[in-house]
């Protein structure tokens, strides 16, 4: 469910984003949300129905109305039973996701509070939730929660616009050419950040060519007074960055405009930031060295709307991340375990490994992988060039799940890693059991592996028996 209050969002702002036709009911009738899922709905929100392409949850209407929906929004083919419940409302469009992205873009429009959107291949949501949190500092944040950063949950995200919000943090994700476009036109962003480019969806889009112009159509659809934040450490970022007009960059190096050094890290980050002559300490309550350029990507993003450095470094001191996203469990036992399991590509599982073994102390380095899917063609050599990291050299035990993973534990053992230290096509279960005999005090265990590996269950048995 996605909360929308009436006063922000109403009948009548429907019909006029969709020139839709209603059926039932008052245009000046109110409801207190949007929801598209009839299990979920409460009492006084807006049924809005859509078709899949094997479902369509007009069939649905009648569940939401029982629950007592304020009404609903169909397409043209919806069996219009009688009799109609009189006080609710019944609104027919023509296309009922077209009509939902065109009401979240007319209430944009409406509210021209500053906006910022956040795309990349690693780093999108961390980057995000950074922004939302130095924002918070200043006012009241709408933010992307959970997955909803496609053509479904952004509008839904927008659908929450009211006067009560000062501004809005958007995370853009996609899966083929022409979806960033769209999701730009709908929520027209004032600052536009892309984190990096890297080998993530290669497999639909085929080359780190496309891949780039994919995420380039964030830049591309900047309006005029935009801004567009660029890492300036990826080639392919600074390419994109030709088709903008005002550009902050961010980076490592004195090049960039706000950069780091001084990075240190042990149960948090800490480095300094040069931001507009200043030298800023700042501490994360994070790890990993990425989470620095995702740090930087957000102090750009937020100084673009003249958010002052006392409020980045407080924002960033309260950062707090998703769950399975670099989240340290520190077990009674005195090993820690990294749950990372959130999502992984060549780029992400790199800087995780990095990550690993640089906080692992004088204790034990211990991974455990899952596939990384959507590669592709190229899914084997990613896989095989894991182990080849100047990181990796600094495992102690390997565990796999999954033909894909698997490779990446006979890469090990070719290149010499013992073969009583890897541990290959195991199940979630007999991982889980072998870690609680391996594991003893000081040891660092990370667990990673594409979404659809559901990896996060190897902690979950570690943690809870």
């Amino acid at each position: 469910m996605i909360e929308s209050p009436a006063k922000c969002l109403s009948i009548s702002d429907i019909l006029a984003a969709t020139q839709g036709e209603l059926l039932r009911g008052n245009s000046a009738s109110v409801f207190t949300g949007v929801c598209i899922n009839s299990r979920s709905i409460k009492p006084g929100e807006l049924f809005w129905t859509l078709r899949g392409d094997r479902f369509d949850s007009h069939q649905f209407v009648v569940e939401a109305i029982v629950k007592g929906a304020a009404g609903a929004v169909v397409g043209q083919n919806f069996p219009l039973f009688s009799p109609w419940p009189m006080d609710q409302i019944l609104i027919r469009v023509a296309d009922r996701l077209q009509a939902l992205q065109e009401t979240a873009r007319y209430l944009r429009q409406q509210f021209r509070v500053p906006l910022v959107a956040v795309t990349g291949s690693n780093g999108k949501t961390s980057t995000k939730e950074m922004i939302a949190s130095i924002l918070s500092c200043r006012g009241q944040v709408l933010k992307t929660e959970g997955n909803l950063n496609n053509l479904i949950g952004l509008p839904l995200t927008l659908c929450r616009l009211s006067s009560k919000i000062d501004f809005v943090a958007l995370e853009l994700g996609m899966n083929a050419l022409g979806e960033i476009r769209k999701l730009t036109k709908i929520c027209q962003p004032d600052i536009g950040v892309i984190t990096n480019i890297g080998p993530a969806h290669i497999g639909h889009l085929g080359s780190m060519e496309e891949i780039s112009r994919a995420k380039g159509e964030l830049f591309e659809e900047l309006g005029p007074g935009s801004v567009a934040v660029v890492n300036n450490d990826d080639p392919y970022c600074r390419n994109l960055a030709k088709c903008a007009g005002k550009v902050i960059t961010f980076g490592l190096g004195k090049g960039a405009d706000i950069w780091a050094e001084n990075i240190r890290q042990k149960d948090h980050l800490a480095f300094t930031m040069h931001i507009d002559g200043e030298s800023l300490p700042i501490t994360i309550p994070l790890i990993g060295r990425h989470n620095v350029y995702n740090a930087l990507a957000a102090a750009s993003a937020v100084r673009a709307l003249n958010i002052s450095p006392s409020f980045i470094r407080q924002g960033l001191k309260k950062v707090a991340l998703p769950p399975m996203r670099m989240s340290q469990l520190k077990c009674r036992e005195g090993f820690t375990i990294i749950n990372d399991a959130y999502n992984a590509n060549p780029v992400s599982l790199s800087m995780a490994i990095e990550t690993l073994v640089r906080g692992k102390g004088k204790g034990r380095a211990i991974l455990v992988l899952g596939d990384m899917l959507e590669l592709g063609n190229d899914a084997e050599k990613f896989h095989r060039e894991v182990v080849h990291t100047r990181a990796f050299n600094r495992i102690d035990f390997l565990f796999t799940f999954g033909q894909l993973a698997h490779l990446i534990g006979e890469e090990a053992l070719a290149k010499g890693m013992k073969k009583e230290h890897v541990f290959l096509d195991f199940n979630h279960q007999e991982i889980a059991k072998n870690l609680k005999t391996l594991l003893v005090k000081g040891d660092s265990v990370l667990v990673k592996g594409s979404r659809g590996t559901g990896m996060e269950r190897v902690v979950k048995l570690l943690v809870d028996t």
